[in-house]
């Protein structure tokens, strides 16, 4: 009995860390559309889109921060056409790659229910899937 009991609430506990992240992972995602969507509309309107304009609207979602705390980060590139990418480090605080440029030619990947992995927009484009269809 106590066992059983033991497996149960080791259960309920992995269950509510899961949702728990899974609260934070989808509001950090839906943010971080939101600005890639508003830079991107920029970036189509003017051609580029500078630092401070990303800081601003960065800025404009949870003072900037993911659901866990950690920075938005913005890097653009200017060849060989304009290009941006936005991303949330996930719930580790780490990069998933060597450096940010890598995320100009990642492939798109899923990550539902991969707490730790990066978020990433390329060009008002998901290129990290955390929100399931």
């Amino acid at each position: 009995m106590k066992v059983a009991l033991l497996v149960l609430a080791v259960g309920l506990s992995v269950g509510c860390g899961q949702i728990e992240q899974t609260t934070k992972q989808t509001p950090s995602f839906a943010n971080l559309q939101f600005i890639a969507q508003e830079l991107q509309r920029r970036v189509t309107s003017t051609g580029s889109v500078s630092v401070e304009e990303a800081k601003t609207v960065i800025d404009t979602y949870n003072q900037g921060r993911d659901e866990w705390g950690g920075l938005y980060l913005f890097k653009s590139r200017a060849t060989p056409r304009f290009a941006f990418i936005v991303v949330s480090l996930g719930r580790d605080r780490a990069l998933d790659v060597g450096n940010l440029d890598e995320y100009f030619e990642a492939p798109d990947s899923n990550i539902v229910g991969k707490f730790d992995r990066d978020i990433v927009f390329r060009d008002g484009r998901c290129v990290t899937i955390a929100s399931p269809k």
